[in-house]
């Protein structure tokens, strides 16, 4: 039996191993493959933390396809092996998770807002007044260029002398 479990960018494979019987086999040597979305191998030894039960972990940091193939040795016989696939998606933040009205609450609360508040109360008038910034840049601009333009006549124009 394998589990597999995906928690903060990091993946924890359990081989629970069994005989036929259902005792558990222990000391066997065992070990994964993992094949990572870049197509990059890594050989992993699962250690045995319990009857019959090995374990390891590996970072799942990429999004994408990571193959696992495990495999452990019994008794001088073929090995025994298992494949599985992981698919690591969007990040935790990403996900289309319910709202957590609690939280909403405590920011509305704290920060001296309301929550849940009607559309018409949203959009309706309100007392309170914004300053609005006057941007100077196209005044400057204009004067400028009319400076540039005096400038330019200015030089253009021949004084001759009085004498």
């Amino acid at each position: 039996f394998v589990e597999v479990e995906t928690s903060d960018g990091r993946t924890t494979v359990v081989l629970d191993a069994v005989d036929s019987q259902g005792n558990f086999l222990d000391d066997q040597p065992t070990a994964m493959t993992v094949i990572d979305p870049q197509l990059k191998t890594s050989k992993l030894e699962m250690t045995q933390t319990a009857p019959g039960r090995y374990e390891a972990s590996f970072d799942t940091a990429q999004r994408g396809s990571y193959q696992l193939d495990l495999s452990q040795s019994r008794g001088g016989g073929d090995p025994v092996r298992q494949a599985r696939s992981l698919v690591i998606g969007y990040p935790d933040e990403l996900r289309m998770l319910p709202t957590n009205e609690t939280q909403l609450r405590e920011i509305a609360e704290v920060s001296g807002g309301q929550y849940s508040v009607s559309a018409a109360k949203i959009l309706g008038p309100d007392e309170r007044t914004a300053r609005r910034g006057v941007p100077l840049w196209p005044y400057l601009l204009m004067s400028a260029l009319a400076l540039f333009m005096i400038d330019v006549g200015l030089r253009r124009i021949e004084i001759s002398s009085i004498s």
